[in-house]
């Protein structure tokens, strides 16, 4: 099955994880965990506002994933909120 961005769904997945690596490790923290474990459970919808995410700044992602700033955007702010409450979790 196909994604949005045309591409197959295992090759979406590997690149989203790949480029989940910011080299910063408070970034990667939040979002190569949640790439490796939740990403692949998101409707196509979630993974395109992952996608954007992945678009963004380091230092407004580091900002917004540790809570010292807010994605004006509704949909990246949704997104971070489903990475902090993923982070969060016990055990993970």
């Amino acid at each position: 099955m196909a994604t949005a961005s045309g591409l197959d769904r295992r090759e979406y997945l590997e690149r989203a994880r790949w480029r989940s690596r910011r080299g910063m490790l408070e970034i990667d923290f939040f979002l190569v965990g949640f790439a490796e474990n939740r990403l692949a459970d998101l409707g196509e919808a979630q993974q395109a506002e992952y996608t954007r995410l992945l678009e963004c700044e380091d230092v407004d992602l580091h900002a917004w994933l540790t809570g010292r700033g807010e994605s004006p955007d509704a949909g990246l702010h949704a997104m971070i909120t489903l990475i902090r409450e993923y982070a969060a979790q016990p055990g993970r």
